[in-house]
């Protein structure tokens, strides 16, 4: 299991972008351009890192709109806001 500490902070999710599961991402990074082709990120959930594996992504300045596999609405993904 993947643990807090060997991870870091790149960002926070703000809100859901769409009706797709598609969310609005903050992020804390001098060069976000760099994350343009990340395939996997963990949210804290309960305490707990969780993986999702990203869909697809774009970068815009330090938003990115992330849309994880797992998620096919924005009721589903509205457990990933904050």
């Amino acid at each position: 299991m993947i643990q807090k500490q060997d991870c870091f902070l790149l960002g926070r999710i703000a809100k859901t972008h769409n009706l797709d599961g598609t969310l609005l991402m903050i992020l804390d990074a001098d060069q976000p351009e760099y994350y343009k082709s990340i395939k996997m990120f963990f949210a804290e959930i309960n305490n707990q890192l969780m993986p999702f594996f990203v869909e697809k992504i774009k970068i815009a300045g330090t938003i990115a709109f992330v849309k994880p596999e797992s998620f096919s609405s924005a009721a589903e993904a509205e457990i990933l806001i904050g």
